[in-house]
């Protein structure tokens, strides 16, 4: 039953925004550019999220008190 609740919810959330943007069309303009920079803001975190775990995660470098010492 959760599968069809989160169903319904995505489908309702679709309408909500095909709805607006339906009724946004005389300023279609400010539309797509609100849309774009929504579009590339998502993109960029999607992006970061997924690139800087595996960045800070170095499996080859040695373990720091083994290099200065602090035994």
């Amino acid at each position: 039953m959760v599968l069809a609740t989160s169903a319904l919810l995505e489908a309702a959330f679709f309408t909500i925004g095909c709805a607006s943007i339906h009724a946004m069309r005389p300023h279609a303009e400010k539309l797509t550019a609100v849309l774009i920079a929504a579009v590339v803001i998502l993109g960029s975190i999607v992006t970061l999220a997924s690139v800087i775990p595996t960045a800070a995660i170095d499996r080859d470098a040695p373990d720091p008190p083994a290099v200065y010492g602090f035994e």
